[in-house]
């Protein structure tokens, strides 16, 4: 984690979420799909509709598919030999 992505979570806070939970599923996810459905009508003039509609958003994505492609021969080998693994924990800075 030294070296980790700061995350955010601003609006999260345990009375949100217990609200959040008691709402009806048509209020988290649009008819069509769409998720934060009431958060996004709220924001509805405040916040641009390009940003509020976006649809180019992929978080912090990582290339595991390249990595599980270019090492399959060694997970093969590990699979078919059995191999355990042992993991080191280390203590903190």
């Amino acid at each position: 984690m030294r070296f980790s992505v700061e995350s955010r979570v601003p609006f999260l806070t345990i009375p949100f979420a217990k609200l959040a939970l008691s709402m009806p599923e048509e209020y988290l996810i649009s008819n069509y799909g769409q998720t934060k459905n009431i958060f996004r009508e709220a924001m509805q003039g405040i916040v641009p509709d390009e940003i509020l509609y976006r649809k180019d958003k992929i978080g912090f994505s990582t290339p595991e598919d390249r990595w599980l492609s270019s090492m399959h021969l060694e997970f093969r080998k590990w699979i078919n030999e059995g191999i355990i693994f042992q993991f080191l924990i280390s203590k903190p800075c």
